[in-house]
């Protein structure tokens, strides 16, 4: 919690101005926790959710939302010490579903999976490089990070399950990093859906956000050089760009920090009009 805390200090810090389906302005409008699972979808905005959805939410919050889409969230800990230090933290978690659904279950071991090997990863990366520099430095100079247990369940309904992951990482370098992943399914298949399974044209939502990129270029201070090619390699699909659904039928595009747009913005998220989708 306190990782989660500094990165919302570091970011207010730097002015965050990532919008969530407008864009999210200093957490002044958020998704609340689903209140009521049923067959049909349900309205899980705050009061203020028009202007935009909150990528950052506390976790009681949290807790709440996975609470109430029938899923339970077990934090595993593999973090390293040693002479009373820890030198590399590392949590993520595991998903169950509280109900017994199996096609639930089978969309949740696929979150399970990946967010497993992501943690595993940045262990193979980082534990060798810290061992070496501790010897010189003094290990408690090196404490690596990476948290993926900010889990938020956005959407639960007949149709579809959709959770959105936020991945805190420090390298110890000039200030942490963070990621939002989204994670949908069909709910009756456990099917993950990928891009294209709701976008219509490829053309078409290219050009919408290359013109959303435009009318925001001078506020989120857009890279004008940059954001085309970006765009490119999201929608040629070179690169996985996130998406998830919210509210009762919402659906954002994920921007990670530094890819249109300096760090001090943060992570922007782009709603994509339902002309636009399947």
């Amino acid at each position: 919690m306190m990782r989660k805390i500094i990165v919302l200090i570091i970011a207010i810090s730097f002015t965050l101005q990532s919008y969530a389906c407008k864009t999210v302005k200093n957490n002044e409008t958020s998704i609340s926790a689903i209140d009521n699972v049923t067959e049909n979808a349900t309205e899980n905005l705050t009061e203020n959710a028009e202007d935009g959805v909150d990528l950052y939410d506390v976790d009681a919050d949290n807790a709440k939302s996975r609470k109430d889409a029938g899923i339970k969230e077990e934090k595993i800990d593999s973090s390293l010490v040693e002479d009373g230090y820890t030198y590399i933290d590392i949590k993520y978690p595991v998903l169950t579903s509280t109900k017994g659904e199996e096609n639930i279950q089978t969309a949740l071991d696929v979150v399970n999976d990946d967010l497993k090997k992501a943690a595993e990863k940045f262990y193979g990366d980082n534990k060798d490089t810290v061992k070496t520099d501790k010897e010189e430095t003094g290990i408690e100079n090196y404490h690596l990070s990476h948290d993926s247990t900010d889990v938020y369940v956005t959407r639960r309904d007949d149709k579809h399950l959709s959770i959105r992951v936020f991945t805190y990482e420090d390298y110890m370098g000039a200030h942490p990093i963070y990621y939002i992943s989204g994670y949908n399914f069909d709910v009756n298949t456990g099917k993950k859906l990928n891009l294209y399974d709701v976008i219509k044209d490829k053309e078409e939502f290219r050009k919408y956000l290359y013109e959303w990129c435009e009318e925001h270029s001078e506020e989120d201070m857009i890279f004008e050089e940059e954001y085309k090619e970006t765009i490119d390699n999201y929608v040629d699909e070179k690169s996985d760009l996130q998406f998830f659904f919210y509210d009762i039928d919402k659906l954002c595009v994920i921007f990670q920090i530094y890819d249109i747009a300096p760090y001090a913005v943060g992570v922007i998220s782009v709603e994509i009009p339902k002309e636009l989708r399947k």
